[in-house]
């Protein structure tokens, strides 16, 4: 296990780096001393055999201002919140399917907020054991069957709320977690409460909505 120091002299660089993306080379696949980089240049993460993508950051240029992310959880552009309604059409007052833990089934609740765009966010598909998908961003919360909360991201493996169109609510384990890659996402408000969306409208995984649930 390596430990990533970023040391004084390090902080102007990044400082001055935006969506940076950090790699580690080794000089084989056990023990050695690990040497990390960032870069802003994609094509550099492939630039050498022992070279492993780690992660991403988000850094304000030189003199700019904090690292906060901007609350980019939701689901993506084109997503179906209910039949004949997409995410894309949705304003305050439309009503859609909620769940919140505890639940056995869905309610309809009016969305209360403005349904807001965020542009180029970094986006995952999730794909369940019946082959319900939803396209979302990384950092989305989703909820397990024994209310742990996750980001879309982590849940490969868990159990997630399917809303399967005139069936019980069931839960299934999330098979797939893949790149969706950059995507507007729409920041949709409910109370707090979590909501169906999914490539299919007839089969939709329940996420969080723009206020990010605790534990």
């Amino acid at each position: 296990m390596a430990r990533l120091v970023i040391t004084a002299a390090a902080l102007p660089v990044y400082r001055s780096l935006q969506n940076t993306m950090c790699t580690a080379m080794t000089p084989g696949t056990q023990g050695g001393a690990v040497t990390y980089y960032a870069t802003t240049n994609f094509s550099k993460l492939a630039a050498s055999t022992w070279r492993r993508y780690v992660g991403t950051i988000t850094t304000p240029s030189n003199g700019g201002g904090g690292t906060i992310p901007s609350d980019p959880w939701c689901v993506a552009v084109g997503s179906w919140l209910r039949e004949g309604r997409l995410v894309d059409h949705c304003e305050t007052g439309d009503l859609i399917d909620c769940w919140d833990t505890g639940d056995e089934e869905t309610h309809l609740s009016p969305i209360i907020g403005g349904v807001d765009a965020e542009p180029e966010i970094r986006c995952v598909l999730l794909t369940t054991t019946s082959g319900a998908q939803v396209i979302c961003s990384r950092e989305t919360p989703v909820t397990d069957r024994a209310g742990r909360v996750y980001e879309a991201q982590h849940c490969q493996g868990f159990e997630l709320v399917v809303l399967h169109e005139e069936e019980p609510l069931t839960w299934e384990h999330v098979e797939r977690v893949e790149c969706a890659g950059l995507r507007t996402v729409y920041k949709v408000s409910v109370g707090g409460k979590s909501y169906a969306a999914g490539i299919d409208p007839q089969h939709r995984i329940i996420t969080h909505n723009g206020v990010h649930k605790s534990d």
